[in-house]
């Protein structure tokens, strides 16, 4: 009866040491995972950093882009302004040509 209690003893033992090597093993795999996780989080923190630098980049440059169309769009504008100028003095400059010559013709005939 004595062995037998030794023997359930003994087994008990390794068990009890088996489980705490498991224990053991588990709970260094969950050390490396918290590892990995905080690992994570700081690339995590990192690239949402990186998104809000690039946001206000991305809306720096929306905004520039805007302001060079609306530069554009004035310069345009500006451009179409005086060529309608230019025409109207091309044919102020014709009509005065053409009454010149008119007015020549009617002298030479008077």
């Amino acid at each position: 009866e004595i062995e037998a209690l030794q023997t359930s003893s003994e087994t008990a033992n390794e068990s009890i040491t088996s489980y705490e090597c498991n224990l053991a093993e588990m709970n260094s795999e969950l050390m490396e995972k918290g590892r990995e996780n905080e690992a994570l989080r700081n690339d995590l923190a990192e690239a949402k950093g990186a998104l809000v630098v690039f946001q206000a980049k991305m809306e720096a440059s929306s905004t520039s882009y805007e302001t060079a169309m609306a530069e554009a769009n004035d310069a345009l504008s500006k451009k179409r302004q005086e060529d309608e100028s230019n025409r109207e003095v091309l044919a102020v400059n014709s009509a005065i040509k053409m009454i010149e010559g008119l007015t020549s013709i009617l002298d030479e005939e008077a």
